[in-house]
């Protein structure tokens, strides 16, 4: 049985004592001391960004034991459990909508098994990424190992069972082999339709005997106390490393598509800059990918709160072009265009554009972006093909109320 609801209400409870206010403070006074603090757009979206790296070190606190190891949904928006409210869980890496994330803490010198079923139409791709920190925490976490859904052995009831140990397979299908250096699975359900599909669900055995004892409450506060800071202060440094290796990229320009660690899928990176009279167009074509999809995040690598905004759209959200291309409208109010991108009122963020379940044949995605466009408000219907689909304001209102439906589905089963 899923234990999401008693662990997300653990975070819950531990965010709110003294020491991880305070601790929420000293976190607070590395954001103001970051660049993005110096701009209008990220002085905005600080505090939102600063509750979501609490939010998120806490959730990786209350599942960090490899002797009684949890599986735990993390990076959420916000949602419901039970009735009960949580408040959203990002961090500085752009988390996608379109993924259940799940982390395992993991020892690399004991054994495990993760067991799986499938519920209905199965997601559009799952990875299970045996990783060597959460990342985070010690690094941005190197990858030990990888198997995909494509290379999953799945029986006729949708079960499965992968083993994770420091032997190599020896003819055991659905294994991942760990080093001493492992610390972490990290499974990535991708669903390209909300209303269809569901993660799997999943449950973790350790099948060697607990070496520590569990850790009292005390200690779990400690240990969230610390993490929230040195959380947020890694997710800052990290993107300022990441923005200074790549200054040479423009913004408003997506960058040519770059092949994921493990060859899972191709990605596309660019800054937005948009003012309050213009929108940016963004065409890319799916390049028969299994999931396609396009993200937004603010100034501090946080996406958009997707029950409150369309930050995202999927193939199954958005509307196509009749050429099979999509036309994406970025601005920072509605534009009554299907496909807007919802910034949430900020000028200045991140684009992350993402291919998955490809061929293995297709190593390049070299001509995926069709194109990119800043046009005043004002030409954007002439700039945007005739076909395109235009939504009035209760269209918006029933594309948004259906949205926090389908998101809130894959919670449901938690």
């Amino acid at each position: 049985m899923s234990r999401q609801y008693e662990l997300e209400a653990l975070a819950l409870e531990i965010t709110a004592t003294p020491q991880l206010q305070a601790a929420r403070e000293r976190a607070r006074q590395i954001m103001l001391a970051a660049p993005e603090a110096q701009t209008p757009a990220g002085q905005a979206a600080l505090d939102n960004a600063l509750d979501q790296h609490l939010h998120a070190a806490v959730h990786r606190a209350v599942n960090a034991d490899p002797n009684r190891p949890e599986v735990l949904a993390v990076s959420q928006y916000a949602h419901e459990l039970r009735g009960q409210p949580f408040p959203p869980a990002l961090h500085g890496g752009l988390e996608n909508p379109d993924n259940v994330y799940r982390i395992i803490p993991l020892d690399g010198a004991a054994r495990f098994e993760l067991h799986g079923r499938r519920r209905g139409r199965s997601p559009a791709q799952v990875t299970y990424d045996l990783m060597d920190s959460v990342p985070g925490v010690r690094s941005i976490g190197r990858q030990i190992g990888l198997l995909k859904s494509d290379d999953l052995q799945v029986d006729a009831n949708g079960c499965y069972v992968i083993s994770i140990d420091d032997a190599p397979a020896n003819g055991r299908a659905n294994h991942l082999r760990s080093t001493p250096d492992t610390r972490a699975l990290m499974i990535r359900d991708t669903l390209s339709d909300w209303d269809t599909q569901l993660q799997d669900e999943l449950s973790i055995v350790r099948l060697d005997a607990p070496t520590q004892p569990a850790k009292t409450r005390n200690q779990l506060i400690e240990d969230a106390a610390a993490l929230a800071v040195s959380f947020t202060k890694f997710w800052i440094d990290f993107r300022r490393g990441y923005l200074a290796d790549n200054s040479h990229r423009q913004v408003n320009t997506p960058d040519v598509p770059e092949v994921r660690p493990g060859g899972w899928g191709f990605i596309s990176n660019t800054a937005f800059r948009v003012a309050d009279d213009e929108a940016l167009i963004i065409t890319a074509h799916p390049f028969e990918a299994r999931y396609h999809s396009i993200l937004l995040g603010d100034p501090w690598w946080v996406g958009m709160d997707c029950a409150q905004h369309a930050g995202s759209l999927n193939t199954a959200q958005a509307q196509a072009n009749a050429d099979g291309t999509y036309s994406y409208v970025i601005a920072t109010s509605d534009p009554g265009v299907h496909n807007w991108l919802d910034t949430a009122g900020l000028t200045d963020g991140y684009i992350q554009i993402r291919w998955q379940g490809l061929s293995p044949s297709v190593t390049s995605a070299v001509g995926a972006i069709r194109g990119a466009q800043v046009v005043k408000r004002s030409e954007l219907q002439s700039a945007l093909p005739p076909d395109t689909v235009w939504l009035t304001p209760q269209q918006r209102q029933d594309q948004m109320r259906a949205r926090r439906t389908s998101y809130q589905r894959r919670l449901d089963i938690a």
